[in-house]
């Protein structure tokens, strides 16, 4: 048998290397634990969304996407339907801009997308019709969800203004007028006389950004100049500020619930704006939000509660 004895040497570098690897092994250990912590802080919806530390809902922008991949919605002072042809098509946009975030409902849907169901006075032939239209009204609704991006336009209140130019900054102020209780719409066909809630609205989250970050920088002093150019012809004085119409940008939320006053809301998450010259509808800036602020938070009440589930009985 052979005996093998350490030196006083070996044997305390062997400690401390034990000791070593033991910190490391409890270093590691300690990493996941304190990353479990970290996740366990965040403040969370019954359906996963994050709760920010004043209560608000936060929402996710996503990036600003080429012009044309937004259907407009014109709420513009002077637009006008000119015929029932094109009356129904505002119509028809609408109800896909609804149908866009709402939970499947399959009367609500029936009653969107079926004529003859409008039309049927009998409650058990509506019901009779629904349950028949199944397939057909599963369609409607995927169909509807194909289209999530809007540009809803405004030039005739809650303009979107341009302070004058910072030297130091390099760049221009910019403010977006809606407020996150505003909303804009149609009215659903013959149903608002006697339902005054029958209006397929458009309510917002994410029109502006935090106070420090809006402001526009041009890319070089080309484009500044020529900026400058065209809003100084707007200004009153060298120092006003340029109150003009512009688009907001934006993808409709999905809704878990759909409280009854909101009903007919849809929930446009602003990812961008574009400030437009008054006369030829042309952007002079356009500002991608989500770049600038990734996420919005959402505090309005009613549409926190449409963001969530409704709570089950005795919850």
């Amino acid at each position: 048998m052979t005996s093998t004895r350490l030196s006083t040497f070996a044997l305390a570098a062997l400690l401390l290397a034990l000791a070593a690897c033991g910190k490391k092994e409890g270093a590691d250990n300690a990493a996941p634990a304190e990353q479990a912590s970290g996740q366990a802080e965040r403040k969370l919806t019954s359906n996963g969304l994050e709760i920010d530390d004043q209560g608000g809902i936060l929402l996710p922008r996503q990036p600003l996407l080429p012009f044309e991949r937004y259907i407009v919605l014109d709420q513009s002072k002077d637009f006008r339907t000119k015929d029932q042809a094109e009356t129904t098509a505002v119509e028809t946009l609408y109800r896909n801009v609804f149908w866009a975030g709402a939970q499947r409902d399959y009367d609500l849907l029936a009653y969107d997308f079926l004529p003859e169901v409008r039309a049927e006075k009998d409650a058990f032939k509506r019901a009779d019709i629904v349950k028949t239209k199944h397939a057909e009204l599963d369609a409607a609704y995927v169909e509807a969800k194909k289209q999530k991006h809007y540009a809803l336009y405004l030039d005739r209140d809650s303009l979107m203004s341009i302070g004058p130019y910072d030297a130091a900054k390099k760049g221009y102020p910019v403010s977006t007028g809606i407020r996150g209780d505003m909303a804009y719409g149609w009215s659903k066909p013959k149903e608002h006389e006697h339902n005054e809630h029958a209006t397929w609205m458009v309510e917002f989250a994410g029109t502006g950004v935090a106070e420090e970050l809006r402001w526009y920088i041009p890319k070089n002093e080309d484009e500044a100049r020529q900026l400058e150019a065209s809003l100084s012809k707007l200004r009153s004085n060298p120092s006003s500020t340029v109150d003009l119409p512009g688009y907001y940008f934006g993808h409709i939320a999905d809704l878990a619930s759909r409280p009854e006053k909101q009903q007919y809301n849809a929930l446009l998450v602003v990812d961008g704006i574009a400030v437009t010259d008054p006369k030829t509808r042309q952007p002079l800036l356009t500002m991608d939000f989500h770049a600038i602020e990734p996420k919005t938070s959402v505090r309005e009440a009613s549409i926190k509660k449409a963001l969530q589930p409704e709570p089950k009985p005795g919850s």
